[in-house]
């Protein structure tokens, strides 16, 4: 007997384009079967550009694959990325982006940006099925790449069928004439198949918090100078004096209770000292404990969270009563220059019910840009 063959999927190799001159982003090819877990290398190739910063699609259909979760690749910055994720936005569309403040990639690289996992879900293919693996929608320092299109093929090895063996009859001698010969058959093997389980990660749901803008404007008040008459003298009578009227200065009040997210300004360019931080505010006599802070970074829709700056993350605080406590989110630094330029960026900052279920008091939006 022979043994019975395991399906084993095999990576199917992507034409390797020739760079422009603004460079090219390749999605790699697959195959599997069932509920194999696949991993495709989308490869990036940056010609004549510096990157240090991007956003990018990559579509498939949702039919047949299952977006299960992202790495990033060899094909770095040095010192890193300081953000880097992954979001399925909707069905079929993964979300991809990342930047660094510190250093670029420089042009002429060529490497893996990022490694995405999928799950094998089409319970209806035949071999031979196959769908798209498309990067699109390229932005910031990668605008104008060339997209190369990857695939999914649906194949499954069929089992090689083993014959069994037939028994064979071994007469057996006897000295007495009255001895009929016995039929000794051979054992037929049985098969065990060995089977191999197919790991199904467990997907960790990523927190988008729908917040409603609320503008409180801040009063500041000013005091009211009280007009002095100066008299006219004349021969017949003497002024009297006036005692000078004083003007009150106004005493710094404490904001509404929530948090806000606080930048030296909206704009930054080479040169310009920069920090983030929150100040969480609390006018009234009671005290808030164990409220989870919120400080989250939208990047063209992906969510980094602080302060892990993760898919989910929180600080728990306790909010004192009439004061203000200011957190540092990023230290203080000086804006580097040759990073590209970026906008429509925003910083988020929120205090919720120790639940996570509402946000209490304000909520604050910081939007900035570097050029």
């Amino acid at each position: 007997p022979t043994n019975t063959p395991t399906n084993t999927p095999t990576q199917t190799p992507t034409q390797t384009p020739t760079m422009g001159e603004l460079g090219v982003i390749s999605a790699g090819s697959v195959q599997g079967c069932g509920d194999d877990l696949l991993v495709v290398e989308v490869t990036m190739a940056t010609a004549d550009t510096e990157v240090d910063a991007f956003t990018m699609h990559l579509m498939f259909d949702p039919t047949m694959l299952a977006y299960q979760e992202c790495m990033e690749g060899d094909l770095v910055p040095a010192g890193g990325w300081i953000l880097f994720d992954c979001n399925e936005a909707s069905p079929g569309i993964v979300v991809i982006g990342g930047f660094s403040i510190e250093a670029a990639i420089p042009p002429q690289s060529e490497g893996i940006l990022v490694h995405l996992a999928f799950a094998v879900t089409c319970q209806t293919c035949t071999n031979g099925d196959t769908c798209s693996l498309q990067p699109d929608q390229f932005a910031d320092d990668i605008a104008g790449f060339q997209a190369v299109e990857g695939s999914f093929t649906y194949f499954c090895d069929e089992p090689t069928a083993t014959p069994s063996p037939t028994s064979t009859a071994i007469p057996t001698v006897s000295p007495t004439p009255t001895a009929s010969p016995t039929d000794i058959a051979t054992s037929t093997p049985t098969l065990t198949p060995t089977l191999t389980p197919t790991v199904t990660p467990t997907v960790t749901p990523t927190f988008t918090p729908t917040l409603t803008p609320t503008l409180t404007p801040t009063v500041t008040p000013t005091g009211t100078p009280t007009d002095i008459p100066t008299s006219t003298p004349t021969p017949t009578w003497t002024p009297t004096a006036v005692p000078p009227t004083f003007t009150p200065t106004a005493t710094p009040s404490i904001r509404d209770l929530g948090a806000y997210i606080e930048m030296p300004a909206h704009r930054f360019i080479a040169g310009d000292p920069c920090d983030v931080r929150v100040t969480v505010s609390n006018p009234d006599g009671i005290t808030y404990p164990d409220r989870p802070l919120f400080v989250i970074l939208d990047v063209y829709g992906i969510l980094f969270f602080w302060p892990e700056w993760t898919d989910f993350s929180y600080e728990v605080v306790t909010v004192e009563p009439r004061m203000e406590r200011v957190y540092s989110v990023i230290p203080a630094f000086t804006w580097p220059a040759d990073v590209g330029s970026a906008s429509g960026l925003a910083f988020y900052g929120a205090i919720t019910d120790p639940e996570i279920t509402e946000i209490v008091g304000q909520w604050s939006i910081w939007e900035f840009e570097w050029e």
